[in-house]
């Protein structure tokens, strides 16, 4: 390697290091731990025959749901160590193709399997079922989920610099809404926390989304034929709504169907 090629890179290389640890936060911050983002969803949306309970939903049930703590439980009662995997994402729908992609996961070998259904009005209604986190990920090509599962951290490095905190925006106070943090477990579970806590904020998108779309009966049919035929090959099923704010509970036993 010529000798002005080898000085620049020797140069470069901890320049664009030193910027992409300097990088400014963006205001909503994103705090990581151990799973980049990227990665967690790729990786998340292709388990394969591995989980012996598998925790199912949208986000309520990938933030609300610790598979640590319920495997904790789990060894106490005796089950020996299973594998607790939380299997949310974003807006998903209780149909295919997410169910069968739960089927895939479970371990065809286990002697307990087990699925948690965390049912909300929203994943029984077509706008679930036609724009849901798991339908983004699980169509990505090889060559995205390559990138996402193998380079998504190093390209952090190479994305634009906003230039707005250098003049003055990092100064700006921040608005109440944007102290989110989000942060990423192995198992499936993203951990968030909303500073101040604000649990009437969804109530305007939930009104919008509600206008337009309802529960679906045929969708709550198919979900009841897959609770059926996994109860009937052996995997115990447990349902139950999860917990919202007082508020959005009325909303969506008024409004969604």
């Amino acid at each position: 390697m010529d000798a002005p090629i080898l000085r620049t890179l020797l140069l470069a290389v901890p320049l664009v290091l030193a910027a992409g640890a300097l990088r400014p936060r963006p205001e909503a911050e994103t705090v990581h731990a151990g799973v980049h983002p990227k990665r967690f969803w790729a990786e998340k949306a292709r388990i394969r025959g591995s989980v012996h309970v598998a925790l199912v939903g949208d986000s309520r049930v990938y933030h609300g749901l610790a598979p640590s703590e319920m495997g904790a439980v789990l060894r106490e009662a005796g089950w020996g160590d299973p594998n607790v995997v939380n299997l949310g994402f974003s807006g998903v729908c209780l149909c295919g193709p997410y169910l069968p992609y739960v089927d895939r996961a479970l371990d065809p070998r286990a002697e307990r399997r087990v699925v948690v259904l965390g049912v909300t009005p929203h994943a029984l209604t077509p706008h679930a079922q036609h724009d849901n986190g798991y339908l983004a990920e699980s169509r990505r090509t090889r060559s995205e989920v390559l990138e996402r599962i193998v380079l998504a951290p190093a390209l952090d490095y190479l994305e634009p610099i906003p230039i707005d905190p250098f003049l003055g925006g990092a100064r700006r106070a921040r608005p109440a809404d944007s102290h989110y943090r989000e942060t990423f477990f192995s198992d499936g579970w993203v951990g968030a926390t909303l500073s101040p806590a604000q649990p009437d904020f969804a109530l305007t998108e939930y009104r919008t989304v509600f206008a337009s779309t309802k529960v679906d009966p045929s969708l709550v049919n198919e979900l009841v034929e897959r609770v059926t035929q996994w109860t009937r090959s052996g995997v115990r099923v447990v349902a139950f709504r999860p917990p919202v704010a007082a508020q959005l509970l009325e909303l969506e036993d008024r409004i969604s169907g």
